[in-house]
């Protein structure tokens, strides 16, 4: 039974996630989203009170699903060229695959504005991905291969890199082509060098 309800949750999830990067926030309703996720209207508001909590639950798992493998992958990372290195993988990773997930953070960004409830998950979520990119971060100084001197200054470099990743993305929903510019990715690179030493 357990299982029937979570992949009906993860269809409406995914569902209102393309609806979102498609449509934006204004422009879907939940009879749509119901529709896409086959699913009942009435099973739909059983496991959401409304757009705003099935929009803010969307952003919330999405975002987490998204950062863990890298974070666990760049954690392993044994030299400041391999954390870069694999830093950029994940980049370009992340945008191929998902395309409707930087598509959901803007909306959502824009949607935040104007709902209480849609901004405190949006911080949240972004609060959420620095700290995991500073845990990246202090791991890598703490074994050495990094040369930060202090939480402020880890705070501020794990904030850079998330603008940036949603800078490229956001690039990147207008412009695929993005990904296959090595001179793009290679300033990047020597950005994301001189961050971290």
């Amino acid at each position: 039974m357990k299982q029937n309800r979570d992949e009906k949750v993860a269809k409406i999830l995914s569902s209102t996630i393309q609806l979102l990067s498609e449509k934006g926030y204004d422009n879907m309703s939940i009879v749509e989203i119901a529709d896409h996720a086959q699913v009942y209207k009435s099973l739909l508001h059983y496991y959401f009170k409304d757009k705003e909590e099935l929009v803010s639950t969307a952003l919330a798992t999405k975002s987490s699903s998204m950062i863990q493998p890298s974070k666990d992958a760049l954690s392993e990372a044994k030299s400041a060229d391999e954390l870069i290195d694999g830093a950029s993988v994940f980049f370009k990773k992340d945008m191929a695959a998902n395309p409707d997930f930087f598509g959901l953070i803007f909306e959502t960004w824009c949607a935040a504005r104007r709902s209480k409830k849609i901004k405190e998950e949006f911080n949240a979520s972004i609060n959420h991905t620095v700290g995991d990119i500073k845990i990246v971060l202090e791991n890598a100084n703490t074994r050495g291969f990094i040369d930060l001197d202090n939480p402020f200054e880890i705070e501020a470099v794990s904030r850079i890199i998330l603008a940036l990743y949603h800078g490229l993305a956001l690039q990147f929903i207008h412009n695929p082509k993005i990904l296959d510019n090595q001179e793009l990715w290679d300033k990047v690179r020597r950005l994301l060098k001189a961050s971290l030493s």
